[in-house]
């Protein structure tokens, strides 16, 4: 078998594997076997070597209490401010205008969201640190995108958690859903220790 050219892409493999401790070689080899074939994980190796995440959700693997029901993309966002609560179409609590007064958000990033169904009880606490806060905590800003671009639906109650602009505030649980009798949205902020029932829809970012 003749010998590879020391200047081609094979001979610089070949350099570069006699060059590699013994233990190595191993995971090469079951690498190079994945690979061959397989050109869905060439690509997943690819995206690795590029730095990026091949698996956008994978790492965010929920407990069984979180069952995925589905997911949507909103675009950037250029300025918002929660006075636009205030317009008819919406109700805001006493609890949420106390924890987001003033809040404004400027040059928000596109963002891609996946929604989960409580199966059982869960405090706001619970949820986050299933969810991690990375991808949990999310602004204003995308949840009157939410509804305005009809990502949520009228017939489900959803949950949010958002970090308050208000110095010394904890990360709000806010609920939101549509009041057929009065035909408007609310939406109400939580403290984290609050219970909140199977079948709610937690909303949270696919980093």
């Amino acid at each position: 078998m003749p010998k590879p050219n020391p200047d081609s892409m094979l001979g610089k493999v070949a350099r570069k594997l006699v060059a590699l401790p013994v233990e190595i070689l191993g995971i090469v080899y079951d690498l190079l076997v994945k690979m061959d074939g397989n050109p869905e994980f060439c690509e997943v190796i690819k995206k690795c070597l590029r730095g990026e995440n091949p698996w956008p959700e994978v790492g965010r693997v929920f407990p069984p209490w979180l069952k995925k029901v589905g997911n949507f993309s909103l675009p950037a966002i250029k300025v918002f401010s929660v006075s636009v609560f205030s317009a008819a179409g919406f109700w805001t609590g006493s609890n949420f205008k106390t924890r987001f007064v003033g809040y404004k958000k400027s040059d928000s990033p596109a963002e891609k969201f996946v929604i989960s169904e409580l199966t059982e009880q869960k405090t706001g606490q619970e949820i986050l640190n299933a969810i991690g806060a990375d991808n949990a905590v999310t602004g204003l800003e995308y949840i009157e995108l939410a509804i305005k671009s009809g990502k949520l639906k009228k017939d489900k109650f959803y949950i949010f958690l958002v970090q308050p602009q208000v110095e010394g505030e904890a990360v709000q649980a806010v609920s939101c859903g549509w009041r057929s009798g009065s035909s408007e949205w609310f939406l109400e902020a939580h403290s984290l220790s609050f219970v909140w029932d199977a079948g709610y829809q937690v909303v949270s970012r696919v980093s």
